[in-house]
């Protein structure tokens, strides 16, 4: 199990079109309810989210916004296929 901190530390620095695109990238392999929530904020972002899915995102959702880098030790949008801090172009 992955340390979560890290990459909710990593996810929270993202601009809100980073988090929009990571959204993107994630939404068809999520499960419920974190893909539901992800369509929703999608849809609308402006929408607040209810406590409940407030914690599912926080918890679940926000975490899963980025990946490890594999050559080097920082993260990056999840589903990009760059990563800007050593500027290795992943396969699409």
């Amino acid at each position: 199990m992955k340390d979560t901190a890290e990459f909710e530390k990593a996810a929270k620095q993202l601009c809100p079109e980073q988090q929009q695109e990571a959204m993107r990238n994630l939404v068809d392999m999520a499960d419920e309810p974190e893909a539901g929530i992800m369509r929703q904020l999608l849809a609308e972002p402006q929408k607040p989210l209810s406590p409940k899915q407030q914690n599912v995102f926080d918890k679940h959702i926000l975490p899963s916004m980025v990946e490890r880098c594999s050559t080097c030790p920082g993260f990056s949008l999840a589903g990009a296929a760059y990563c800007e801090t050593c500027a290795v172009e992943y396969g699409s």
